[in-house]
């Protein structure tokens, strides 16, 4: 203990690899703090944090939380987005000329046509927007 060197069991590498992307992504230590932590090379800690496997969050039936937005570019031309950010896709994308209730009601219906339950939503403040979320937290 006196020399500071740490030893690891050479037949677990994969649980090291997992505290320290553990502590690099859920408790935002930096790569710099996690050498200093171990005695290594900032490449060293970036080649465990790289060689662990992210645990993928499988969603259950209660279904998802999306963001919907819209955006223009110009007057008269825009797009509502349905997005899930959980797993990183768009799933409703639309050309639209207004940003209106109905083309937001036309963007829930489609995903619901998709199989996607909708659990919560984001939304800008957008008025009457909220009325057709009524169901559902917003």
């Amino acid at each position: 203990m006196d020399c500071g060197k740490r030893f690891q069991s050479k037949s677990r590498p994969e649980k090291l690899e997992q505290v320290i992307f553990d502590k690099y992504v859920h408790k935002r230590s930096t790569l710099k703090d996690l050498s200093e932590e171990y005695g290594k090379s900032i490449n060293w800690v970036r080649s465990k944090i790289n060689a662990a496997k992210a645990l993928k969050k499988e969603v259950g039936p209660d279904g998802y939380a999306f963001v919907a937005d819209a955006t223009f570019f110009g007057r008269a031309c825009g797009y509502l987005i349905y997005r899930i950010p959980e797993i990183k896709k768009n799933v409703y994308f639309a050309s639209i000329m207004y940003e209106s209730i109905f083309e937001y009601q036309r963007g829930r219906m489609h995903v619901q046509k998709q199989g996607f339950k909708i659990r919560a939503i984001t939304l800008d403040g957008r008025p009457g927007v909220r009325n057709l979320f009524s169901d559902i937290p917003v």
